[in-house]
């Protein structure tokens, strides 16, 4: 499970941006930007499921993944 990058579009995505920079900062090098699924679908695991869905969280990091991969 990880915090990933808001949808394109949406005001969650556009303060996440806006607020990179002072996050990662007092968050102790954490980043709310990430689009973390790309490479793990890059990888070529030979079993990959994984599901978006929204933690019950502050909005900055409502949006997850949730899933698993098999080398």
């Amino acid at each position: 499970m990880e915090h990933v990058d808001g949808e394109p579009s949406t005001w969650t995505y556009f303060f996440q941006h806006v607020l990179q920079p002072p996050w990662y900062y007092f968050g102790d090098g954490c980043e709310i930007v990430r689009d973390t699924w790309t490479p793990l679908e890059a990888t070529g695991f030979s079993d990959l499921k994984l599901k978006h869905v929204e933690a019950p969280l502050m909005f900055l990091i409502k949006p997850h993944i949730i899933g698993y991969a098999v080398k």
